[in-house]
């Protein structure tokens, strides 16, 4: 499975998450302070949407009024989450807190490490509540993205191979 693939299932599941979840990959190399913000608005909603689906479940309303932190601890105490899982959120919650705080203060290995941890919670999520059958996808860095057409890229090239005496005009024979 791809990962428009499991952005679709997530979809199906929750639109907003599903869009959270592919700015966090667009983003990546234009933004990380954006995107680290991305992913722990991904991770809200998709605990907001678990504690909705699990609402019959669940011994404490005021839950639903608090913060990430805490709904991220109930989730675990009360056995919704597993540690590996309430690891992978913790660090997408504190990386998303200081993106959204000093966004100039995020570097790539932040964004990386709440990419792959929103990528995990993802699979978990969709493992456990998705209604299609779901094979998890491998990650994937993110790659950078670019407008820019493989003829354009090979001619800005060699004009600045040119402009800096690298290579010589050949001229016709």
């Amino acid at each position: 499975m791809s990962l428009r693939a499991l952005t679709d299932v997530l979809h199906s599941i929750s639109p907003e998450a599903a869009r959270e979840f592919r700015l966090i990959d667009r983003l990546f190399f234009h933004d990380k302070g954006s995107a680290a913000v991305k992913a722990r608005t991904f991770l809200e909603l998709v605990i907001n949407k678990v504690l909705d689906l699990e609402r019959d479940n669940i011994n404490m309303s005021s839950i639903f009024y608090a913060k990430l932190a805490d709904k991220i601890s109930y989730l675990v105490a009360e056995g919704f989450v597993g540690q590996d899982i309430q690891l992978a959120m913790n660090s997408v919650r504190k990386i998303g807190n200081k993106g959204a705080h000093d966004g100039s203060d995020i570097t790539y290995p932040d964004v990386f490490s709440a990419h792959k941890n929103a990528h995990r919670v993802a699979v978990w999520f969709l493992e456990l509540y998705s209604s299609q059958h779901f094979e998890a996808p491998e990650y994937e860095e993110p790659k950078p993205q670019s407008d820019l057409k493989t003829s354009e890229i090979e001619s800005m090239v060699k004009s600045y191979l040119k402009e800096n005496g690298l290579i010589q005009d050949q001229k016709p024979e």
